[in-house]
């Protein structure tokens, strides 16, 4: 029988920078508050579960689930939902490729096209590691389809799909925290895909993955070149030329420059005033709320804190009015309405506000970008003294991020 191994449980642990002697310690500790004393786990144990996808006995997923604070599903305990939707997606590709004449026809085609567009419009509302599993099983259905007969326009659109999925995975890896050569890795394939199959689109998109690792990672001079790559293929009109312009705003703003951020901001409204498709709520589209949150951003970085609260509390009024719709930028606004409130001395606000921040994500969607925003946050109130305030902070921001560093 062949082993399956439990790659989500693996990266589930690799996400948070655990060991597998930190799962063992962590699950005594669990086990002890719950009243499990007489727990045989070992390192030897937890690899078993890893690389052979043994489930464990109990009560042993009781404890993985709150040690890790998700669920079976993710940590590949119990089937999960969505992999059976996407299990049932893949059948109906594969049903419609057997009663085609060809081995590759217009209804495959159309359906691992729709797929993309569907991944795009599920991003937000999909655990991350779940999303994975799921773009890529569709792209190694993409890959096996290419190993098959078609014609050199098929060919192409499958390259096209291949590279969406690219660059998909390329965001998640940033989202989950995995390091910019992880994700720099998913980027040059996107980006050589586009290449060889002229999609201006999705090089231009992939540049923008591309400056946003760089604004996060230090290296804003990067992002700002990166901006004005994508910006020389990007089509007029496109949801992908307000994103950079507004990526290159946060990286300037991140240098200290403020005339230059200011005049990227002013062209990423002149950009989004010009779009030719309405805003859908996909991760590849530019959506309302995205300019005063950008802008908030990047008045915090530029020390422009009456600026950055004026947009940050136009970011927050949007994402309320639809708070199902924005779990991410519903928590950065925030963090961005606390830092412009810490710049101008209104410490109390600053602590109410970062407290929301850190309870919406609790409930919702947890993001390494989310942990380095609020770890910046934390930093800002250490250095004014307010002991009580930070304090209860960092201990949210601990239980929410065990293994992130909030000094």
């Amino acid at each position: 029988m062949k082993v399956v191994a439990n790659e989500r449980l693996r990266a589930q642990r690799l996400a948070r920078g655990w060991s597998q002697e930190d799962v063992v310690r962590g699950l005594v500790g669990a086990g002890i508050e719950i009243g499990e004393k007489q727990l045989g786990v070992t390192r030897n144990l937890v690899s078993r579960w890893e690389r052979e996808g043994t489930i464990p006995r109990a009560p042993y997923p009781k404890l993985l689930c709150l040690l890790f604070q998700t669920s079976a599903q993710e940590l590949g305990l119990a089937p999960p939902s969505r992999s059976a939707v996407t299990g049932a997606r893949l059948e109906s590709l594969e049903l419609d490729r057997q009663v085609e004449a060809s081995d590759l026809g217009p209804a495959t085609l159309e359906q691992v096209e729709l797929t993309v567009g569907r991944f795009g419009l599920e991003y937000l509302h999909t655990p991350l590691l779940v999303m994975f599993d799921a773009v890529r099983s569709c792209r190694l259905h993409v890959a096996d389809l290419l190993n098959r007969r078609q014609t050199l326009a098929e060919r192409a659109r499958l390259y096209g799909v291949a590279g969406w999925l690219s660059a998909l995975l390329s965001y998640l890896a940033f989202d989950v925290g995995e390091g910019p050569e992880v994700v720099n890795g998913h980027c040059e394939t996107a980006l050589h895909l586009a290449a060889e199959t002229d999609l201006d689109e999705l090089t231009a998109w992939t540049r923008g993955t591309q400056a946003m690792v760089g604004v996060y990672d230090g290296h804003p001079e990067e992002a700002v070149a990166f901006c004005e790559t994508g910006r020389q293929v990007v089509p007029e009109g496109s949801a992908t030329a307000v994103r950079l312009w507004a990526q290159e705003a946060r990286a300037y703003a991140r240098m200290g420059e403020r005339a230059h951020a200011e005049r990227a901001m002013g062209a990423a409204e002149m950009a989004f005033g010009n779009l030719l498709q309405k805003p859908t709520g996909s991760i590849f589209s530019f959506d309302h709320p995205y300019l005063p949150y950008y802008a908030g951003t990047a008045y915090v970085w530029l020390e422009e804190p009456k600026l950055a609260q004026e947009s940050a509390e136009q970011a927050i009024a949007l994402c309320d009015g639809a708070p199902a719709d924005w779990p991410v930028a519903r928590v950065m606004a925030r963090i961005d309405l606390a830092a412009s409130l810490v710049q101008q001395g209104e410490l109390e606000g600053a602590g109410g506000i970062g407290a929301e921040a850190l309870e919406i994500c609790a409930s919702g969607r947890r993001t390494d970008p989310i942990a380095k925003r609020l770890a910046e946050l934390l930093k800002k109130l250490r250095q004014q003294r307010v002991v009580s305030i930070t304090l209860n902070l960092e201990d949210q921001f601990r239980a929410l991020f065990p293994t992130r560093d909030a000094s």
